[in-house]
Formats: C-alpha cells, structure tokens, sequence
C-alpha cells in the first residue's frame, strides 16, 4: 500500500498543477465563442457589434496622446512627429468603429 501511495502521490500532483493550463484553452475559445454570440445577437437588434479590442486602443493611444503633450522636451522634434502619429491612429480607429455602425 505504502508503494502504491508512493507511486500515486506525484502522478496526483502532476494531473493537478495541469489542469489549468489544459483548460485555460478551452475557457478562452469558450469566451471568444460567448463574445462572437454576443456580437450576432446585438447585430440582429440593430445594434453596432462591441469591439473591446478597438475601445481599448483608443484608450490606450488617447492616454499616449496625453503623454506626449505634457512631455517637457521636443525630443528633437521626435515627439512633436509621435503627437501627430498618435492623432492619425486615433482617427484611423474612431473610423473603424464608426464604419461598424454602418
């Protein structure tokens, strides 16, 4: 018995710590799944589909944009060219999101 047990403990342990990553796949496809349902089901009641992906680039580039206007050099002119990069990305979303709504 003491054999067996001595055998079962780390196989035990082993199934147990992979687990997780043998389901985290299956979660995430699940989400994406739940997330592409979610998006036919407002697309049928004539709402624009959610982008969580585009919305958080937005985010991010507008907190970016914040970055560089408070910055206190040019940078050589670098930062004034980035400022201008930024805007023309965040244009470039707020177009692919109003193109959605079409």
């Amino acid at each position: 018995m003491r054999k067996l047990t001595t055998l079962l403990a780390p196989v035990a342990l082993i199934s147990a710590m992979m687990l997780p990553a043998a389901t985290m796949g299956r979660t995430t496809s699940s989400m994406r799944r739940t997330a592409q349902e979610q998006n036919q089901n407002r697309r049928r009641r004539g709402r624009p589909e959610n982008h969580a992906e585009l919305d958080g680039a937005l985010r991010a580039l507008q907190r970016a944009k914040a970055g560089l206007e408070h910055a206190s050099h040019d940078f050589g002119g670098h930062r004034a060219k980035a400022l201008d990069l930024t805007n023309q990305a965040i244009d470039e979303v707020k177009q692919a999101l109003a193109y959605d709504q079409q």
